[in-house]
């Protein structure tokens, strides 16, 4: 069904007039600041919207004073407000558990860049019919993030253009530009005068120069064509934004969540002079378009975390009350299944509550490189300690090293075992097994990556696993 025009257009396909000739009509759009008078923002959410952007500038610049890790997670689109408020409350209860060592923030996005075509989102198509009621749709989203925010949740967007922030930017914490648009000016120019930190993904085939390039051009003033919030058409003078970021999300040609691809994008943002912390998506190119890999990934960064990586701020996690996605059927939102994604294909939430409990585990110090600090005669000849966790109940361990008197104090989930490295000796000591068991074999301390241990084997046997060197594809 088609959208019926408040101005018609009755030169559609007519070749002899110079313009709009592929136009098919206009309609009025509601005046933004019009809009914020119906559906104001409430005092709670105001405080709350201040208070969480604030925050999450700090942890994006590295200053937040309880150095916790920023989680943005929710769903890959909001097509049902109701199942969002749903999906509010069930995360509220991880807010406020995990709060001192995670500032969750709810992926809340209502726009949907396409590669070809498909639903557009929530504001283009609110009746998902596509009967296109923009207006409509603008109403319901600012009502919705009304509500999100007075129920003390801040949230994170996408920006796809440059006149719906004049709607929703007063209701947003976190911004995001997506890989389809991290080259365009018009995003940076539009970033460079957002209120809020705002990060931008990789480009779709994987390029990180195109995010880098971004993050320097929206620190400095920008002048761009918008709208004021009576609506009218307007030159826009933005000051910069320094608190936007890099978002690793893999791309055609492979992830970047392993330690390579952090250490190259770390380089390459301290080679432009910017600030080297950025976050990870663990969907998209990084999950391999798979959402039963989105958990793999969380637990790598979750490894790299624990062993001292500074640089990663945040991670992204896309998840919903039910796990999968569906497509719309003939009978539209009539036949949706509650609380299922009609786009990505998704986790529950509840299957992040212990991937979230291990990065809080590992997101307290910002200084350590290790768990434990040694000043005794070992450790000062070059004792290497290596403490190997076990991840979500997976034989998949992680390690921490250190050197001598580099070791600083680190708390960390319940230590597994812990093999000790001397340049004499190797031994593997557990925590709930007295006594050392003893390996003949000396070993260089560096010699040994633990990724691919089983540690079923290791528990059972003395006889330390042989070197396998590992990578993420």
């Amino acid at each position: 069904m088609g959208s019926q025009w408040y101005i018609e257009n009755t030169n559609v396909g007519n070749k002899e007039v110079a313009e709009d000739w592929r136009i098919r009509g206009y309609n009025p759009l509601t005046p933004p600041n019009l809009l914020q008078h119906e559906i104001p923002q409430t005092p709670a959410s105001k405080q709350g919207v201040i208070r969480s952007r604030q925050e999450a500038a700090n942890v994006v610049n590295g200053t937040d004073p309880l150095n916790r890790l920023m989680v943005i997670i929710g769903p890959c689109s909001i097509h049902d407000p109701e199942a969002a408020m749903d999906y509010c409350h069930r995360l509220l209860k991880m807010k406020e558990k995990y709060k001192g060592e995670l500032l969750i923030i709810m992926r809340s996005y209502l726009e949907k860049p396409r590669t070809t075509v498909g639903w557009k989102g929530l504001i283009n198509d609110p009746d998902i019919d596509n009967s296109f009621q923009i207006n409509k749709g603008l109403r319901v989203s600012r009502q919705l993030f009304v509500d999100l925010t007075d129920k003390g949740m801040p949230i994170a967007s996408e920006m796809l253009d440059t006149i719906s922030p004049q709607f929703l930017a007063d209701l947003l914490s976190v911004g995001a530009i997506g890989a389809r648009t991290t080259e365009s000016q018009l995003h940076r120019e539009l970033a460079s005068g957002l209120s809020f930190p705002v990060g931008f993904k990789n480009g779709t085939e994987g390029s990180l120069d195109v995010a880098v390039d971004a993050i320097g051009a929206v620190r400095h003033p920008h002048h761009f064509l918008s709208v004021t919030k009576p609506g009218v058409v307007a030159i826009v003078g933005t000051v910069g934004n320094e608190d936007c970021f890099v978002i690793l999300r893999g791309g055609k040609k492979g992830t970047n969540y392993d330690a390579a691809s952090i250490a190259e994008a770390k380089a390459k943002l301290t080679e432009k002079g910017l600030n080297a912390r950025l976050m990870v998506d663990c969907s998209h190119g990084n999950s391999l378009k798979d959402h039963r890999n989105q958990p793999k990934v969380a637990a790598v960064l979750a490894d790299q975390i624990a062993s001292g990586e500074q640089a990663i701020m945040g991670v992204m996690i896309e998840s919903n009350i039910n796990e999968g996605n569906q497509k719309v059927s003939s009978q539209g939102k009539a036949g949706l299944k509650y609380g299922v994604s009609i786009t990505g294909c998704l986790h529950r939430l509840g299957r992040y509550g212990e991937r979230l409990r291990n990065a809080r585990e590992r997101s307290q110090n910002n200084e350590g490189s290790v768990a434990r600090q040694h000043d005794n005669d070992e450790a000062q000849n070059g004792v290497f300690v290596v403490f190997v966790l076990i991840l979500g109940g997976q034989n998949k361990p992680g390690i921490l090293n250190g050197i001598g008197r580099q070791m600083r104090r680190r708390q960390i989930l319940p230590v597994s075992f812990t093999i000790i490295f001397t340049r004499e000796n190797v031994g593997l000591i557990t925590e709930n097994v007295d006594g050392l068991l003893a390996n003949p074999r000396a070993m260089a301390p560096k010699a040994l990556n633990m990724q691919d241990i089983d540690v079923s084997a290791c528990l059972s046997s003395a006889e330390i696993p042989s070197n396998k060197t590992t990578r993420s594809k």
